[in-house]
């Protein structure tokens, strides 16, 4: 797999997951000390086989592969909490939630097998890298996902624009897995249903609603800073 920008290249890098480095051809990072190879690629050459957001530098990393519940377990039993994306379709969407997850303490992520964005250049661009430190669960049956974290000792609290509790009201009584719906959609009422709590996220403004990224940072930040 292929990744390109500075911040993810270079946490890819410290999380050891790169092996090569490619680099433009008249930047600064030229003069970068890499611990890995590196090719150095005349301009038009890079520019054609990269993204032109890449800031001049790419990298070949390992293929980034969700695991199942079952495998991640034992470290949900010590996470200090959850997150749950129910079918989030934009990759940009997607990666800034992992860097907002990540920034806030929460590096389990689960998300459905299907009708999810997959895990992209442009999801690990968005997520700043945060993705390399991210552990990616993918599951079929969310609903009953939520039924396995609550047997260790989880509390699932759904985000919903109608739901009767304030975010900044709730207050967990155990470890908390957050349930974040789909740009435009919100959560599936079977999920909504397996939720322990609704909760959503007060607003003044006429637009009633943020996008996805920017729910889950304001829930993130309420939940877990």
């Amino acid at each position: 797999m292929i990744v390109y920008g500075k911040n993810p290249v270079f946490e890819a890098i410290k999380a050891g997951k790169a092996s090569r480095v490619y680099i433009r051809k008249g930047t600064m990072l030229q003069d970068v000390t890499f611990t890995i190879p590196v090719t150095v690629m005349q301009k038009p050459e890079f520019d054609g086989r990269f993204n032109r957001e890449a800031q001049g530098i790419a990298a070949e990393v390992e293929d980034i592969l969700p695991i199942s519940f079952h495998d991640a377990r034992e470290a949900l039993k010590e996470a200090k909490g959850v997150l749950i994306l129910d079918r989030i379709q934009d990759p940009h969407n997607y990666g800034a939630i992992i860097r907002s997850a990540h920034c806030f303490g929460v590096n389990h992520i689960i998300v459905p097998r299907y009708h999810q964005a997959p895990i992209t250049p442009a999801v690990c661009k968005a997520s700043a890298g945060a993705i390399f430190y991210t552990t990616i669960i993918e599951e079929t049956n969310l609903s009953n996902v939520c039924n396995l974290l609550k047997e260790l000792d989880y509390t699932i609290a759904a985000c919903d624009m109608d739901a009767p509790i304030s975010m900044k009201d709730y207050k967990a009584k155990s470890k908390t897995a957050l349930v974040i719906g789909a740009e435009g959609k919100g959560v599936r009422d079977g999920l909504a249903n397996s939720a322990d709590e609704l909760v959503y996220i007060p607003m003044a403004g006429s637009i009633d609603s943020l996008n996805a990224a920017q729910s889950a940072a304001i829930a993130l930040y309420e939940l877990f800073a």
